[in-house]
């Protein structure tokens, strides 16, 4: 009754705004986005995901960067992200300013997530000041955003693994009113070959999936200083799980149907002020069957926020969130609230710029540990910056770490982390671009699932520590009249281990799981008139799974290869063809032990821009 009455009373008020709120005089700045104007304020750092590769998956664009690794069990399987060795649970992902990253299990799939919903980017981990737990090592926004233009784009995807999928966007700008709606239909059979554990070729027929989305972002100017904006998104995933190399398939199935609806309100009381009004309701259920095995969960999560921000250098705002969790795997029902305020404070002097912000919460009344953040960015030359920050946060235990019925621990401590990095920006143009970042990150009382006793129980580790080095360059050479080559490279050293542990000493110095020493990409692009030529080779060293380091997953290369082509066919039509090899070279990997990759597939696309 509740939700119904949430999104009757907000339904009403957008249609009195579609009917009587249209403005003859409008202000561009109201119509921004009120997200991006918070973040500017608060975050220090900001990464654009994506990929070289055409139509490209938020994982595919994920392996681009330096930070991110994938740990994924191939297709039609869970994929998560990592960041500077740490796991996927310290990192939030942002749609309408708010994380919906699983309370239940303290993680999400990116599989799920296709960059037609919006542009991804990655916010540095001063985005917890704004957007608060689990977001320790940042955060990915796949907020929508409303671009300047009108286009319709229908783009079909097709390969040898017998996959396809039908996407339609579309976007409409007027004096007064802006929209994107996104439709996408996948039907993944993942019929790959792979070599199992007797070096013999085999077919996997057991990891069909299933997906429709439904997205839509709009925006109403409703005066010269107040707009509004409403955002849907209906989302259904069906998947078959396919066996490991070493079991029989057993008829394993999950569901994942989301609901999500956000509003709100942005007023300019002046031009360098800006009030943000939001509020968001998620229904996020997920339906998992085996043999003897029944097990569902369905989150309730109301979110409302109330954020201002002044010429972009002070910031501050209020939050609630309130997570309301029935499972059948749980006694009884689960419920999570959450109170924060947040401030950020911008100073600029000559070449110099530093903030500082804090955040304290409270969490089902009792005061958590305030998240800091100092941040800098100094001008060495017109090209050239140095960046500098350090954040102390935190992160909650999931209610699967807290109530799982055989394992779970309600003695759990939180997670604390410190956050430390530098780094120097070299951009001569938008052709040539250097970027080297050191990090180091403490985190206390990392919670890890180990087996204990034949069950796998979360438990406190005492202490992990991750260092590195990140680089990323990029160069474009002209060849000919219109040729045009570019270089980019990518290159991540992650040191991450455990330095104290509470019951365990002869872990301490162990290397984290999962998290390889080095990652390199080198994606090589050459345009030429109409034409593109892309090779993208990924290099991943070998990776450690279990806490005694006694067991690894062998490094491997993966080359993918294409050839794009784009026609203006007329003034109003532009054709956009492609043709992939992945895994050009055939490899035969793993990304998870017992999990086959495929081995070479062929894909193909088509795209249509309607202007």
């Amino acid at each position: 009754m509740i939700i119904k009455r949430y999104f009757a009373s907000w339904f009403f008020v957008w249609l009195t705004v579609l009917t009587y709120g249209q403005s003859d005089d409008t202000v561009i700045q109201v119509m921004t986005d009120s997200i991006e104007i918070i973040n500017s304020a608060v975050v220090n750092n900001t990464q654009k995901l994506e990929s070289i590769l055409s139509n490209s998956t938020l994982v595919e664009s994920m392996e681009c960067t330096g930070f991110g690794v994938v740990r994924s069990g191939g297709p039609g399987l869970i994929s998560t992200i990592l960041y500077r060795g740490m796991a996927s649970r310290h990192i939030g992902l942002l749609w309408s300013g708010f994380n919906i990253q699983s309370v239940v299990n303290g993680t999400y799939d990116a599989g799920l997530l296709k960059n037609t919903i919006g542009k991804a980017q990655y916010l540095s981990p001063s985005i917890s000041i704004a957007r608060g737990n689990a977001s320790m090592g940042g955060a990915i926004d796949i907020s929508p955003s409303l671009g300047n233009h009108n286009r319709t784009e229908v783009i079909l995807d097709g390969g040898s693994d017998a996959n396809f999928s039908l996407s339609v966007n579309n976007n409409i700008t007027l004096s007064s009113y802006r929209h994107q709606i996104s439709c996408a239909i996948n039907k993944n059979a993942n019929k790959y070959t792979y070599i199992n554990g007797n070096n013999d070729k085999v077919k996997q027929t057991h990891a069909q999936m299933n997906q429709w989305d439904v997205s839509y972002h709009g925006k109403v100017l409703l005066s010269d200083h107040l707009s509004m904006n409403g955002n849907l998104w209906f989302q259904n995933s069906n998947r078959d799980i396919a066996p490991t190399k070493t079991s029989v398939y057993n008829a394993q199935r999950q569901e994942d149907e989301n609901y999500r609806i956000a509003f709100g309100l942005d007023h300019y009381p002046c031009p360098s002020v800006k009030v943000s009004l939001k509020s968001a309701y998620f229904n996020e259920i997920i339906h998992y069957e085996a043999p003897g095995v029944f097990s569902k969960s369905n989150a309730d999560i109301y979110n409302f926020a109330l954020d201002a921000s002044i010429n972009n250098n002070l910031a501050f705002g209020y939050q609630y969130r309130l997570d309301d969790v029935n499972a059948n795997f749980f006694h009884e029902q689960k419920v999570r609230s959450t109170i924060a305020l947040y401030s950020s404070y911008k100073i600029y002097y000559n070449k110099l710029t530093v903030s500082g912000a804090l955040r304290p919460e409270w969490v089902n009344g009792s005061f958590k540990p305030v998240t800091v953040n100092i941040s800098s960015t100094y001008h060495l030359s017109s090209n050239m910056k140095l960046i500098a920050s350090i954040t102390k946060n935190y992160t909650l235990p999931s209610f699967n770490d807290l109530y799982w019925p055989q394992g779970g621990q309600l003695d759990l401590l939180q997670e604390s982390s410190i956050n430390f990095d530098i780094g120097i920006e070299l951009v001569n143009n938008s052709q040539n671009e250097l970027l080297i970042t050191g990090y180091y990150n403490s985190i206390d009382n990392w919670i890890q699932w180990i087996p204990i006793d034949g069950l796998f129980r979360p438990i406190n580790q005492r202490k992990v520590r991750n260092m590195g080095v990140e680089i990323k360059g990029k160069k474009s050479v002209k060849s000919g009249k219109n040729g045009l080559l570019n270089i980019l490279l990518i290159y991540a050293l992650t040191d991450s281990r455990l330095v104290a542990h509470y019951t365990n000493p002869d872990l301490i110095g162990k290397r984290s799981i999962f998290v390889p020493v080095h990652k390199m990409v080198l994606p090589v692009s050459y345009n030429i008139d109409n034409w593109k030529f892309v090779m993208s080779p990924l290099y991943y060293s070998k990776r450690y799974d279990t806490t005694d380091n006694s067991s690894f997953v062998k490094g491997y290369i993966v080359v993918d290869s294409e050839i794009q082509y784009s026609t203006q066919l007329t003034t109003d039509y532009k054709l956009a063809l492609s043709f992939k090899i992945e895994n050009t070279i055939n490899a035969n990997y793993e990304n998870i032990r017992f999990y086959p990759m495929p081995l070479r597939l062929f894909r193909f696309g088509i795209r249509l821009y309607i202007h």
